[in-house]
């Protein structure tokens, strides 16, 4: 991973920090070198980045066998590692943001308007088959915000919403949704609910995270969990920069991550 200024002690050592930056998101120095280095040993690999920020992991993320991101966790991270890698915590963390391919597809997140950014989001092409958009690769993040695995799976269904149409910004929206463990080991979940304004005055996110919760489900078990969102918070700033929840359909989509929404509803506001 990387160097942090403040954890080198010595600035000469920092690869990030305030006031130290890289002029590219690849691995600093060797890394990379070693990791194909390991790789040609014939071992399995656990690929570990501790670090403050995302780097390009295209090689690790396609040989490594498991990957995990640790950030810079203080006094208990060894602890925590060795805890998750011999299997004693099931791991339920999620990325609070996307892991670009390259340092050119930067800035690189997921809340993106629905522009032609939104229109070659499939596209993009590889060194054997070039394409439009960025030309010898996919144009859509690696990792994207909200993602992450553990040593289970979950099953999302039954999506209901106690109320479909709206007359009031002041309403509550809430939304049900049933999820049950699938894999052989108890585990926490992280169901998140995004939103996206369907027509607007302005452009808007093609989704926007609004709600999550983490709930812990045994092994063959399933929760019934609950979201809410105030009306509110769908309010855009239109033409006129005043902040209003404008009349129209919305979204509702629920799901693992970003890039893995399970199931979908449309409510709508119609203000008296």
């Amino acid at each position: 991973g990387s160097m942090s200024t403040f954890l080198a002690r010595d600035p000469v050592l920092s690869t990030e920090g305030e006031g130290y930056d890289l002029s590219t998101l690849e691995l600093p120095g060797r890394q990379n070198d070693l990791l194909k280095a390991l790789k040609a040993a014939g071992k399995p690999i656990i690929a570990v980045l501790i670090s403050g920020k995302p780097f390009v992991m295209n090689w690790a993320k396609d040989n490594a066998d498991a990957f995990l991101v640790q950030w810079y966790c203080g006094e208990n991270q060894g602890l925590s590692l060795a805890e998750i890698l011999v299997g004693e915590v099931n791991p339920s963390g999620r990325l609070n943001v996307s892991f670009p391919r390259s340092t050119g597809a930067s800035p690189c997140y997921y809340n993106y308007l629905p522009t032609d950014k939104d229109y070659y989001t499939n596209y993009g092409g590889t060194p054997e088959k070039p394409h439009t958009r960025y030309i010898f690769e996919p144009s859509y993040a690696m990792w994207n915000f909200g993602a992450g695995l553990s040593y289970t799976t979950f099953e999302y269904r039954d999506m209901t919403m106690e109320k479909e149409t709206f007359t009031s910004p002041s309403d509550t929206m809430k939304v049900s949704v049933v999820v049950e463990n699938t894999g052989d080991m108890d585990g926490k979940e992280v169901v998140q609910l995004y939103v996206r304004d369907l027509i607007a005055s302005v452009a808007t996110p093609i989704r926007q995270l609004k709600a999550f919760r983490k709930v812990f489900i045994p092994s063959g078990g399933k929760v019934t969990v609950e979201l809410s969102v105030p009306l509110s918070e769908l309010a855009l700033y239109d033409q006129d920069m005043k902040c209003v929840v404008e009349p129209g359909d919305f979204e509702i989509q629920v799901g693992h991550a970003s890039d893995d929404i399970r199931l979908r509803r449309t409510v709508s506001y119609q203000p008296r």
